[in-house]
């Protein structure tokens, strides 16, 4: 594991304190801790998560040490594995990471994409914490949207770069992401491929990215009728009311319509692991 691939550790115990100040009170039995380094988060986590913490660590030389540090510990399990390769739970889950910054995205794709996530409180760089949780903290995005269906997130604080070692050249941050109670969209996969329809078009305004999906009238109505205004930035609308405009989708658009986006995120996902796999020459 070369510098550029690894961990910014954090630095003191106050950032720790902070971090782990978000878990929940209703907490899962077990939690993962990915990337747990030289053992800072793992040894206060431990006393919070009694039945078990899943430490899990792909250098092996920062494995071995946690073992040694944690031999008395019967709770803290250690793994020398790399997490994307890690077979998730079955049963309830929580995540509490300091994730590397360069793989980010397939970690949030990995603990939400029909998984038993419970709540995951994680640190990863600022403007891609913002990214994933969208509104009204940052622009809406595909991304946010498509976790909303699952979760709610929320941009808990700014965590300054000085705070690591090494410094990474940007500040960080802490999100939580927590699985929604009760469903909000039944029909899922139908949900996601008109988001990807809207967003994959590069047609910023509302009125145009529509157009694939509706005739101009039907769009004129339902802006209306969602009070929204038919030149509002895709980027500006909640995850409510995308949910509106696919209730109205379903309800309204022509068959053939919906032919033609069956699939589609699907389709981008894999399009997306194969650029992944292409630019991730190397482990975290």
């Amino acid at each position: 594991m070369t510098l550029k691939d690894s961990q910014n550790f954090i630095k003191n115990k106050t950032t720790v304190d902070k971090l782990l100040s978000y878990l929940p009170e209703r907490k899962s039995e077990i939690v993962i801790e990915m990337g747990p380094g030289e053992g800072m988060i793992t040894a206060p986590l431990s006393k919070i998560y009694e039945e078990g913490v899943v430490a899990i660590e792909v250098d092996k030389t920062l494995s071995e040490k946690l073992k040694e540090t944690f031999c008395s510990n019967k709770n803290i399990k250690i793994k020398n594995q790399d997490f994307l390769q890690y077979k998730l739970p079955t049963s309830d889950f929580d995540v509490v990471a300091n994730i590397p910054f360069n793989i980010t995205t397939e970690v949030i794709k990995k603990i939400t994409q029909e998984t038993k996530l419970k709540t995951a409180i994680l640190i990863m760089q600022k403007e891609t914490g913002l990214r994933f949780v969208g509104l009204p903290h940052e622009k809406s995005s595909l991304i946010s949207n498509i976790l909303q269906i699952d979760y709610d997130l929320d941009f808990l604080t700014k965590i300054s770069k000085n705070e690591f070692t090494p410094k990474p050249r940007v500040d960080a941050c802490i999100i939580s992401i927590k699985r929604k109670n009760k469903k909000i969209i039944t029909k899922k996969e139908d949900f996601k491929d008109f988001l990807t329809l809207v967003f994959t078009k590069a047609k910023p305004l509302l009125k145009d990215a529509l157009k694939s999906a509706f005739t101009k009238t039907q769009i004129h109505i339902i802006c209306t009728k969602n009070k929204i205004k038919p030149d509002t930035h895709i980027r500006n609308i909640t995850f409510t009311q995308w949910v509106s405009l696919f209730n109205v989708f379903e309800t309204y658009s022509d068959k053939s319509v919906k032919t033609k986006t069956k699939g589609l995120y699907k389709k981008l996902l894999k399009e997306q692991s194969k650029l992944e796999k292409n630019h991730r020459s190397r482990k975290y």
